[in-house]
């Protein structure tokens, strides 16, 4: 005898092609899917990937003037072999300390210079004169 349509179907067995057992979550909506710890750490692992990807390429530090690093190099607070000569920018590293520049407690303190390519030879010649090494 076929069910009467008040009486609540029970799901058939598996594989029947019966309707799904568990039915509808609360509220009538569908059941929503359980995010696991996987599909987390995928995100986490994209987020960090980004802000590296964002990140890349600059300099953390403070920005001088070349007059100012003269100065520094002239009084000797910057530390020996941390000048570079990049194409865009000068970086060195200051002593702990050095006044005029934020303090990054007892590290050396990392600034930069910000030069045009076309005066890469200009400012080599500079750091010539100031008879500091640096390298490129």
């Amino acid at each position: 005898m076929p069910p009467s349509p008040n009486e609540p179907q029970k799901p058939g067995p598996q594989g029947s092609g019966g309707p799904p057992a568990g039915g509808p979550g609360p509220g009538g909506q569908p059941p929503r899917p359980k995010r696991n710890t996987a599909t987390w750490l995928v995100v986490a692992v994209i987020v960090v990937l980004l802000s590296m990807v964002l990140t890349q390429g600059t300099i953390r530090g403070q920005q001088l003037t070349f007059d100012k690093l003269a100065l520094y190099v002239k009084q000797d607070l910057v530390v020996p072999d941390s000048v570079v000569l990049e194409d865009a920018r000068i970086i060195a590293e200051l002593k702990p300390n050095t006044p005029g520049i934020q303090k990054q407690g007892d590290r050396p303190t990392t600034v930069w210079v910000e030069i045009g390519a076309e005066g890469t030879n200009y400012y080599r010649e500079q750091l010539q004169a100031l008879g500091t090494g640096w390298r490129e």
